[in-house]
């Protein structure tokens, strides 16, 4: 174990200054996209009072209220979430081929260290995974923030008044990211936790077969989606409701574990058997 926390400690110190970046830029752009959102309701709210429509409730009407739903549909906010998620998405690619193409192929000195060979496949994807926890409770911070900027930039009548639960519902990614239940965030970050697992896998796949590789990590690709989306496509066959929504819920959850042990078999006897030092 203490060998494990050292390898996770490793590959989060490598990518520290790129993720420390990540998160600085994140702030940045959502902040001044609050300055920017505000300025341009504000614009709106002058607009109308020049047209002769002064009452409040007027100016409403014509405009909306201004509310965080507004702020969190728009590019300034998305567009961060999605540079971190392509960020991260690309540095889970980059995380195995820099050791095996960087200065020294410095893979060989990693498998020759005094652990098992599993603890760098999970140490990589625990580093990965706690990764996207940190940008996740960045976010959660950020918007309790910029909720309070919305409140002191913009006069109180023209403000929707909005609890970060309501927030979040009235986003559809912002659900992906924090779920209502316990039950959802664990299927949610389970989920994404061994799709990593999955990814590192074709990875290995290519690393010990090389151009056979590709095929292979290939055919296991589509072997997972087939195995993951199989009730789905059950029902579509026989065009009928077999299963209830809990019901899909819970079987495609178990897949997805069984998904994952798989991926980690998998990863288990290629780095044991097929790469050697």
């Amino acid at each position: 174990m203490k060998n494990f926390i050292k390898l996770v400690n490793f590959e989060l110190n490598r990518f520290f200054p790129i993720y420390a970046a990540l998160g600085i830029l994140t702030i940045m752009l959502q902040v001044v996209g609050v300055f920017i959102t505000s300025n341009d309701y504000i614009f709106q709210i002058e607009e109308q009072t020049k047209m002769g429509i002064v009452k409040e409730s007027a100016i409403i009407l014509e405009i909306g209220q201004m509310g965080m739903t507004r702020f969190t549909g728009s590019l300034w906010f998305g567009g961060p979430i999605a540079l971190c998620v392509v960020t991260l998405l690309i540095y889970s690619l980059f995380i195995w081929y820099r050791d095996w193409f960087g200065k020294n192929t410095f893979i060989y000195r990693l498998l020759m260290l005094p652990t098992e060979r599993l603890n760098l496949y999970l140490s990589k994807a625990v580093a990965i995974f706690l990764m996207v926890l940190g940008l996740v409770a960045l976010q959660l911070v950020l918007l309790l923030v910029e909720r309070q900027l919305f409140s002191m930039l913009i006069p109180a009548a023209y403000i929707k008044t909005s609890t970060i639960s309501q927030i979040i519902l009235g986003s559809e990614y912002l659900l992906v990211l924090y779920p209502t239940s316990f039950i959802a965030v664990l299927a949610n970050y389970s989920r994404g936790f061994i799709a990593i697992l999955v990814l590192f896998t074709l990875i290995l796949l290519e690393r010990s077969f090389k151009i056979k590789g590709l095929l292979l990590a290939g055919i296991y690709a589509l072997a997972t989606l087939i195995v993951l989306f199989a009730p789905y496509w059950i029902q579509a066959i026989f065009n009928r409701q077999l299963f209830f929504t809990s019901e899909l819920f819970w079987i495609t959850l178990a897949l997805t574990f069984v998904v994952g042990a798989v991926s980690i078999w998998i990863s288990h006897r290629l780095l044991n058997r097929r790469i050697t030092v």
